[in-house]
């Protein structure tokens, strides 16, 4: 997966690049701390009516882009579907947004401790 994962003092930002940018049709993710909500590092499963919007979405399991599914609008960016963070989020264009990182825990620890603040 080509991205990269900043903490920045009141936001978090997301960076594609290369062909994970064209799949996704997103450059950036700016997630503000204040609308993240929660954060999950269970596996994640995209109900088979999901209606995506734009992005791509591969019988192998990849999926890149915004889907929706019973008014809730996601953004998914993964491949392996057991090694995401999920991010529960609130006042934002997305109701939750799930990617796929090297080492979900870690990333769900440094969001977390961001969130005290």
């Amino acid at each position: 997966m080509s991205q990269q994962v900043l903490f920045e003092k009141d936001e978090m930002i997301i960076k594609f690049t290369g062909l994970t940018m064209l799949a996704g049709l997103k450059k950036e993710l700016r997630l503000p701390y204040k609308d993240i909500k929660g954060v999950e590092t269970s596996g994640f499963k995209l109900h088979w009516l999901a209606l995506r919007i734009g992005g791509t979405s591969l019988p192998n399991g990849y999926k890149a882009g915004r889907f929706v599914y019973k008014a809730e609008r996601y953004f998914l960016h993964y491949s392996n579907p057991n090694n995401v963070v999920q991010l529960l989020l609130e006042g934002h264009d997305f109701d939750k947004v799930v990617i796929e990182v090297g080492k979900p825990k870690e990333i769900k620890n440094a969001i977390l401790k961001r969130l005290e603040k």
